[in-house]
């Protein structure tokens, strides 16, 4: 207990000190070099410094940081995850920085300055912004609806669109998130206001094992896997379970168009997939094939939940290409959550923080979706208020 609450008192110093931090600048014209380990050596070790000032002027905002860090750790105690020292440190510092940016921190460019991106980091440019990839390889990342103008060339950009070395790349949507992001390294020049996003880590263990305790996510032989991609048959899967229908689903006995399904569980993928199919709740990749391994971007992902709340993309209820946006709209995540979630790469661990917050959405009937999956006997109204009491953190 004392390891864990020295532990939580770090972050929530933190986390406090991150607001006292924003003046320590980087990215200038004598800098121009970006990168984590500007945060890791400078940001970070500034946080320790500003201890004093930032613990006496806001003393009850630290018991709160210190209460709400206890909950998350508490968390990992009770889904069984195994963390070294090391490790937390590294989560500890994740949780503060990402706090930082969710606040919408964004560093300022007057100038072009050259951004230098590790695998797995990603870029976000703010509204007139601009990205020209210097070396390396990058594809443009965020939304698939977000607006990116090609100047160069005058063509429209989207989100997964791998990037021109030496085009210039504008941001011009004022409501969804755009940038660039890379699986091998990159450097980009960027003009405008920005953010540098760290390789993704799991934050939401504790919706993960929430999910769990309801029958509706389940662990993959080693833990929840909540650091990868999902994919598009666990996507579906979970859809499934959120409709209501997998027992329907399991005794599914009807043809399955698809070759490429792996072999598991008796047969279960071709069951999911073929009912699925059969519902025209889902459709292949090509004829033959449903590339069951393919991640899940975030547009696909909540187009399936906010299928499982009776919205029809077919029926105009909302454009597949908008779905995270259209999610806001309809009130199943806030403003807040749709850019925490979007500005990283989609993984199981959003996967599970979204559709935690599906159950406590209404549907389109004006239902409660943990209400109707209470009333198809997915779980039980006792198991449900005991899951909403173990105290799943929001974003916020």
């Amino acid at each position: 207990m004392a390891l864990k609450r020295f532990i939580a008192a770090s972050l929530a110093v933190m986390l406090l000190a991150a607001a006292a931090s924003i003046a320590a600048g980087g990215g200038t014209g004598s800098d121009p070099v970006v990168t984590l380990s500007y945060i890791e050596n400078k940001m970070i070790p500034q946080f320790n410094a500003n201890l004093s000032a930032a613990a006496s002027s806001a003393e009850p905002r630290l018991a709160a940081l210190r209460d709400e860090a206890l909950r998350v750790i508490d968390g990992m105690d009770a889904s069984s995850v195994q963390i070294n020292s090391s490790g937390l440190d590294r989560q500890i510092e994740y949780e503060a920085y990402m706090r930082l940016m969710d606040d919408g921190y964004l560093l300022t460019a007057a100038s072009p300055v050259s951004v230098k991106l590790a695998a797995g980091e990603r870029l976000i440019v703010a509204t007139g912004g601009e990205m020209r990839l210097v070396s390396g390889a990058a594809t443009l990342a965020g939304e698939r609806a977000a607006e990116v103008v090609n100047v160069t060339d005058a063509s429209l950009g989207y989100a997964s669109l791998a990037m021109k070395t030496g085009v210039r790349y504008v941001v011009t949507d004022s409501e969804r998130l755009a940038g660039a992001e890379t699986a091998s390294g990159a450097t980009v020049l960027v003009t405008g206001r920005y953010q540098v996003l760290p390789a993704v880590r799991p934050r939401h263990t504790d919706a993960a094992f929430a999910l769990y305790t309801l029958g509706v996510m389940r662990g993959t032989g080693k833990g929840f896997g909540l650091g990868r991609s999902a994919t598009r048959l666990e996507g579906l899967v979970m859809f499934l379970r959120l409709f209501g229908e997998e027992d329907e689903a399991l005794a599914y006995t009807g043809d399955c168009p698809f070759t490429d399904l792996p072999e598991w569980n008796a047969g279960e993928p071709e069951k999911y997939v073929g009912y699925a199919y059969s519902k025209g709740y889902t459709e292949g990749t090509s004829t033959g094939k449903f590339s069951p391994n393919l991640p899940v971007t975030a547009e696909m992902y909540m187009t399936f939940l906010l299928r499982a709340l009776g919205y029809s993309d077919n029926a105009g209820d909302f454009d597949w290409a908008d779905a995270p946006y259209a999610a806001v709209r309809l009130g199943v995540i806030t403003d807040f959550e749709h850019d925490s979630i979007v500005r990283q790469s989609f993984i199981r661990d959003a996967m599970a923080y979204v559709s935690w917050r599906a159950l406590s959405a209404k549907c389109k009937n004006g239902t409660v979706l943990s209400e109707k999956l209470m009333g198809a006997g997915v779980f039980t109204e006792r198991q449900y208020t005991a899951a909403v009491n173990g105290g799943v953190r929001l974003l916020g």
